[in-house]
């Protein structure tokens, strides 16, 4: 994929998120649609281009909504890094691939942020975190990013996910 594509592609989702997304809140919680867009770079269309989407998306974030410098561009590179390490081992045409990266990442991307947002302040409230955040935002996440992810699948690969 051409890098102008993972630009637009990268800036629209940040914008999305950023202005309509904000009318769909439940419980105040919003999918995280960068990290459902990171997985789908990822796993189909390969490791260079998810890392290379992993940066963009971290600079637009860091840029356009980020309070601390380089803060997303470090969780998505990192995320980009372990599941491209696993590229491998990733069956790409099973349903239980998107569950299983969408629920790990996203549980990843809360736990750098509370490990920053303890540093930066100096409290957490662990379970108010757990609860109120991170686990609406995993289900959110998953029943949005199934959906894309096997729409993504067979546009890409042409078939249906087994």
């Amino acid at each position: 994929m051409k890098d102008r594509y993972l630009i637009a592609i990268t800036l629209a989702i940040v914008v999305l998120q950023t202005t309509v997304l904000q009318l769909l809140r439940i419980g105040g919680v919003l999918p995280n649609l960068m990290l459902i867009w990171l997985i789908i770079a990822i796993v189909l269309f390969g490791r260079f281009v998810g890392i290379r989407t992993a940066i963009y998306a971290g600079l637009f974030s860091d840029i356009l909504i980020g309070k601390g410098l380089a803060v997303h561009l470090s969780i998505y590179l990192v995320i980009a890094i372990i599941i491209s390490s696993m590229e491998e081992k990733i069956f790409k045409d099973n349903y239980v691939t998107p569950v299983v990266l969408i629920m790990t990442t996203t549980v990843f991307y809360h736990v750098f942020f509370l490990v920053v947002h303890y540093f930066a302040t100096g409290n957490i409230n662990l379970l108010k975190w757990v609860f109120t955040i991170t686990l609406p935002e995993m289900i959110y996440n998953l029943a949005i990013g199934v959906v894309v992810y096997t729409q993504s699948f067979k546009w890409q690969m042409g078939y249906r996910m087994r």
